[in-house]
């Protein structure tokens, strides 16, 4: 059985290691290492679930840059 608790924590932990690497680097940069990571995640599922699985991912996404964006920016987004 899968324990979603120390899922979350693992993976705070593993983004907590990537972020050294990421940091000051250009956003682009950032965002290109990003996306090579996700697609190799995504191409090691089925193909036949990857529109879903990447779908869902998207929707995770959204929800945490509310998150995080509150955290840098204060209760109300300031940047623009």
């Amino acid at each position: 059985m899968v324990d979603g608790d120390e899922m979350t924590r693992e993976s705070l932990r593993v983004a907590e290691m990537c972020k050294p690497v990421l940091a000051k680097r250009h956003p682009v940069v950032q965002g290109a290492a990003l996306a090579e990571l996700v697609s190799l995640w995504l191409a090691g599922h089925e193909e036949r679930v990857r529109e879903q699985v990447l779908e869902a991912h998207i929707g995770v996404v959204r929800e945490l840059t509310k998150v995080n964006a509150a955290r840098l920016w204060g209760s109300r987004e300031t940047r623009q």
